[in-house]
């Protein structure tokens, strides 16, 4: 403290952080205000970033995107990376700023070259240039800053796990694929998880293992993913990397399905054309119109889903199939008796 007083201006940053953490003394934000004012007055850019994330998350004093701003943007123009990452955020969020790509992609371009959000920096870059905002779409140069991202971002690791995999843009190679899907379902991002699974269910760039896909798409599942929620259900049904449950298994694909995956919207389709023995215990009573209804959910995406479709419009009335895309359009199929 008492270098702080004497105007040592690292001591008078750190100051600030004691205040305002509770470190060592009692957490009081005004001190902690205080010294965070001082510090940059004598020249320490961390303290300007620190002023600018109280007054931006409103830490026990009145959230204020002005001041912020104000705090970021003095920083930046005197080279802080963090900063400059924070400025680019809000142009890119229209966050207290008028939205505009062009200046997020060319603030996210300078926090990509030093500071602790260079490689989040990089990740939002590739973002930027797969989607076309702020520079022209280029996936080459996305997967270039992903790869760099993808040294500490899950995000980064699944996005170029899935490069390889589809080999869109880039040789595909499966083995590549796992090694990047690993990397971010061990950090648990669902995406990795899905896409891992996905693997071991068919055996691409790694020893198929039923179990493993069970493992991973249950864990995906268990946190919103769609599709691994489909993966899961049909593993419940055949019993196939899990024990055969029909309740689970109809929970989990009536779940997906609803949420929009084609995948269980075709796997229901199926099940109620044809009038599936789903286990010993039980089977799926037939129900065209119901078949229909989750056939034509899944035909923007499925293919095979209109084919299904054109088959059972020779067989059904037109009242059938137009009550069929009425129950479509309100999801009101009820499957809680089967």
């Amino acid at each position: 403290m008492e270098a702080a007083k004497k105007g040592h201006v690292d001591a008078q940053g750190m100051l600030g952080i004691h205040y305002e953490n509770g470190n060592g003394v009692a957490q009081d934000i005004e001190h902690a205000i205080k010294w965070h004012r001082q510090a940059p007055e004598n020249g320490r850019l961390g303290s300007q970033w620190s002023l600018g994330c109280l007054y931006y998350e409103g830490k026990k004093i009145a959230k204020d995107i002005d001041a912020a701003i104000y705090w970021w943007a003095k920083a930046a123009d005197m080279g802080d990376a963090v900063s400059t990452y924070e400025l680019a955020g809000l142009y890119y969020r229209g966050e207290g700023l008028q939205q505009n790509f062009e200046k997020a992609f060319y603030y996210f371009s300078l926090a990509s070259k030093e500071g602790m959000y260079r490689y989040h920096a990089h990740y939002n870059l590739g973002i930027m240039y797969e989607r076309g905002e702020g520079a022209e779409h280029d996936s080459q140069k996305a997967l270039e800053h992903f790869l760099v991202a993808a040294k500490f971002i899950p995000e980064a690791q699944y996005n170029v796990g899935n490069a390889f995999y589809t080999g869109d843009f880039v040789a595909q190679d499966y083995e590549q694929a796992v090694k990047f899907y690993t990397l971010a379902a061990e950090k648990g991002l669902r995406e990795g998880q899905y896409g891992l699974a996905r693997c071991f269910a068919n055996g691409e760039g790694v020893e198929r293992n039923l179990d493993r896909a069970a493992e991973l798409s249950s864990k995906a599942a268990l946190q919103g993913h769609k599709v691994a929620k489909a993966m899961i259900g049909l593993l419940y049904i055949t019993g196939q990397g899990e024990e055969q449950n029909f309740d689970k298994a109809m929970k989990w694909i009536l779940e997906a399905a609803q949420e929009g995956s084609y995948t269980a919207q075709l796997a229901l389709g199926k099940l109620f054309s044809e009038g599936t023995l789903v286990t010993d215990k039980h089977q799926v009573e037939k129900d065209l119109e119901k078949a229909y209804a989750w056939f034509h959910l899944a035909s923007s995406m499925a293919p095979e889903a209109i084919e299904k479709l054109n088959e059972l419009e020779n067989i059904m009335t037109k009242e059938q199939v137009e009550s069929s895309k009425k129950m479509a359009a309100t999801f009101c199929i009820k499957v809680t008796k089967l």
